[in-house]
């Protein structure tokens, strides 16, 4: 996890950003080599939902202490006609020092490479 100065980036108050990132199974990484699996899919939702309960839990401990918080979950996050975000998960992540944008446009880090999945709050 890394903080983010989002000022620039962002309208408004929320000036911070918190981008967690959890490693995908090295295991499901290896068996998308191939195709992508039932493995892979059951993973993806499972770290989704992990990745939820972590942010919600962050922002209401922020909030509890006074500050404005909000949690980027999968329910949170809509996306425009073209399926962009007003601010993207791996725009949080780069500012926040967990990794750097690949040739894939996915973020990557330097311990798990692009096999990560991300959230923020």
């Amino acid at each position: 996890m890394g903080v983010a100065d989002l000022r620039g980036i962002v309208a408004g108050e929320l000036q911070l950003g918190v981008s967690v990132a959890i490693p995908v199974p090295a295991e499901i990484v290896r068996d998308l080599q191939t195709a992508p699996t039932l493995a892979y899919l059951e993973a993806y939702a499972a770290l989704n939902a992990q990745l939820n309960d972590i942010v919600t839990s962050g922002a209401g401990f922020l909030r509890e202490r006074g500050y404005r918080a909000i949690a980027n979950t999968t329910k949170a996050v809509h996306q425009d006609a073209d399926w962009r975000t007003p601010l993207p998960h791996k725009t949080v992540a780069t500012r926040a020092g967990l990794g750097w944008i690949g040739k894939s446009c996915l973020l990557v880090t330097e311990a798990f490479g692009s096999a990560v999945r991300l959230s923020v709050s």
